[in-house]
């Protein structure tokens, strides 16, 4: 790989021959979180299923999320609705969930985890996924994302600038002394998603975008006038969105 003229490569690395699988659920509470008091928030947990292996794995759950989101319908001569709007983030960023698979002499086995967590909000009002991926990936790739947890959990998130450099296993060809951060990583990956519809939340969710005669333009949140105010957002369906 060239970088402004600078040549990087990365240690070799195997792909996994085995992963476990995900049974999801979800639950709805109230209490604390990103040290809130009394906040409504959902939990995503796996029972997972463990590689039919006695040890040598090592796993680590990603989870992003994708809901739907209901511009601001303003009637017209037409009755046009808005265009659809798919938005695309992170729910729990600060959360890195491990299983280091040297700890347990059970192949096929299950185990329970917290994948993610987070807040409830206008977001809930309409169908919102979690895709859980259930990542297997070798001891070196491990033990880089445990490095990377015992610094998240000390500062704020996976996106943010660690206080101290993780060497992953990219390096200069030419340059022993370039600081690299970053880590390649061959892993074999299995999928599962779960969602939830506004029937499910348990809590008033109150509704920012709904259409009044009086209230100003400005009254109302930039997310309700255009789906390009999110950061990750489409006006397309996800394919696979009604898979299940």
């Amino acid at each position: 790989m060239e970088v402004e003229g600078r040549s990087y490569q990365t240690i070799p690395q195997k792909m996994p021959t085995t992963v476990g699988s995900d049974e999801l659920s979800y639950l709805f509470t109230r209490g604390i979180i990103e040290d809130q008091p009394e906040i409504s928030f959902i939990t995503i947990e796996t029972v997972a299923t463990l590689p039919e292996e006695t040890g040598g794995y090592y796993l680590r759950w990603d989870v992003d999320e994708a809901y739907y989101w209901n511009l601001t319908f303003f009637p017209n001569p037409f009755n046009r609705a808005p265009p659809d709007c798919y938005v695309f983030g992170y729910p729990d960023p600060a959360r890195i969930t491990l299983v280091d698979g040297d700890l347990f002499n059970n192949p096929g086995g299950k185990s329970t985890q917290i994948v993610a967590q987070r807040k409830i909000d206008e977001s809930f009002l309409s169908r919102h996924y979690f895709n859980v991926r259930q990542v297997s990936n070798d001891k070196d790739a491990f033990e880089y994302w445990r490095r990377i947890k015992e610094l998240v959990n000390n500062t704020g998130s996976v996106f943010d600038t660690p206080p101290a450099p993780v060497y992953g296993n990219v390096y200069n060809v030419n340059d022993s002394e370039d600081v690299v951060l970053g880590y390649f990583e061959v892993a074999k990956v299995n999928l599962t998603r779960i969602y939830t519809t506004r029937a499910d939340v348990p809590f008033f969710n109150q509704e920012v975008c709904t259409y009044s005669p009086e209230r100003s333009l400005d009254d109302y949140p930039k997310t309700c006038l255009g789906c390009s105010e999110f950061k990750n957002c489409s006006n397309d369906t996800p394919l696979w969105w009604f898979d299940q």
